[in-house]
């Protein structure tokens, strides 16, 4: 019993250590950013390009720290808990390749199969994998392969949020959201082999060359995030909402202005490309098992996944939290619930407050998250829906409401990575 005792106490202690330090971070970064916001307040437009190197370096610095940090957490959890005396670079690999990761590692080693146990990696879409073969060569690791893209995407994905955000919002609200991104309580799958990382990037790259009006890179960049995860498809959303917004497409129909229509035909038929992705996916199962649909087949017969109605999700997971054991009620099915919630708390909140493209895009990520029957990884599918992030960074004007929600997002970040670390169901 004393051992366990001191177990807990050096882990609280870590922890602690570890929340004290973001804060100080976190202090730092409202003081800096607090000064910039005199000068920084007007819209994208008239910033100054100059400060592209800064505003790109401070984001590398604070993904560098806190990701080192949750690396470091995990890592404690493991010598605490499973007694690891090994140093951090040779355990890593032991700690962070779970559940999805070495499929994601074997499909990019091996390719899809259509034979043994193999064959069910099917379901899961190419281009991460793709990735990482492609970055082998450079790395020569598989696993540090998926490491380096995860996090460059992370990277990507930081300094293209901020430049959509400072479209609309200003500088303290662009640095608040991606704040609340890094220390989202989920966001060390962002760091790890998932294909989380690539996909959020892919997305706010899409939004924010609509925002510009770059239709075609938009598509090229939704084509691809669909060729990440099945919810690319949703980026069509946004893509339509944006083109009807900045166009004058009504206005040509109306005075039937042909070469303005032929070029709005053009440009709509462009976003024709993010839905082909699941095209190429159907393709690709096709060639590799003879039926284009044999990832619905496999969803459904061996990984349990059947599409329902939202609806029934709540039922299932209330039912789970009543019945289902302690350590999944807590991992799994009261995380999703909470988050769930909060999204759509977050979507009332944002009308007339947040573009309307994003909180219908955000609608439908929603919808479709929620629509599987065995939602194990809802909570973190839900951290690729970015809307939450710039509600919590709207509201967290107030300081009270911002040291309450970031002290619970490190705190919660703390104890899922060790969670995750120690083996148990947080995938």
């Amino acid at each position: 019993m004393i051992g366990d005792d001191i177990k807990y106490i050096s882990l609280l202690v870590v922890i602690m250590a570890i929340i004290k330090t973001l804060f100080v971070l976190n202090q730092d970064l409202r003081r800096v950013i607090s000064k910039k916001e005199l000068i920084l307040n007007e819209k994208v437009s008239s910033l100054d390009n100059n400060d592209t190197p800064k505003i790109f370096f401070t984001f590398l610095s604070m993904l560098i720290i806190s990701r080192l940090i949750i690396y470091l957490v995990g890592y404690m959890g493991t010598v605490i808990f499973h007694g690891n005396n090994l140093d951090i670079l040779t355990s890593f690999k032991s700690m962070w390749i779970r559940w999805d990761a070495p499929h994601f590692l074997s499909i990019a080693q091996y390719g899809y199969k259509n034979m043994g146990e193999e064959r069910y990696l099917i379901v899961f879409y190419p281009l991460y994998p793709l990735m990482i073969r492609i970055f082998y060569y450079v790395v020569r690791d598989y696993f540090w392969s998926g490491i380096f893209i995860s996090n460059v995407s992370l990277l990507i994905t930081c300094f293209y949020f901020y430049k959509l955000l400072r479209i609309d919002f200003s500088h303290v609200i662009a640095f608040n959201s991606i704040k609340y991104l890094l220390i989202f309580p989920f966001s060390f799958f962002l760091a790890l082999t998932f294909t989380d990382s690539l996909f959020l990037a892919l997305s706010i790259l899409t939004l924010y060359n609509l925002r510009l009006k770059n239709w075609f890179y938009a598509s090229l960049f939704g084509l691809l995030a669909t060729l990440t995860r099945s919810f690319g498809i949703l980026l069509v959303v946004p893509a339509v909402i944006e083109y009807l917004q900045e166009s004058k497409l009504i206005q040509n129909l109306k005075m039937r202005n042909m070469s303005d229509l032929f070029l709005d035909v053009r440009n709509i038929s462009s976003f024709l490309l993010i839905p082909s992705g699941i095209g190429l996916y159907i393709y690709l199962n096709k060639a590799i098992t003879g039926n284009p649909f044999m990832f619905t087949i496999y969803l459904r017969e061996h990984w349990g996944v059947t599409s329902v109605l939202f609806c029934e999700v709540f039922k299932l997971i209330y039912t789970k939290i009543i019945l289902d054991t302690l350590i999944m009620k807590l991992c799994i099915w009261v995380p999703g619930f909470i988050l769930t919630i909060i999204v759509i708390c977050s979507i009332f909140y944002s009308f007339n407050k947040i573009r309307i493209s994003y909180i219908c895009y955000s609608l439908s990520y929603l919808i479709l998250a929620c629509s599987h029957s065995w939602p194990l990884s809802l909570h973190r599918y839900l951290m690729c829906n970015f809307l939450i992030y710039i509600v919590f960074a709207l509201i967290s004007k107030n300081r009270k409401i911002d040291f309450i929600l970031t002290f619970t997002s490190i705190v919660l970040l703390c104890f899922y990575t060790i969670v995750f670390t120690y083996g148990s169901y947080v995938m």
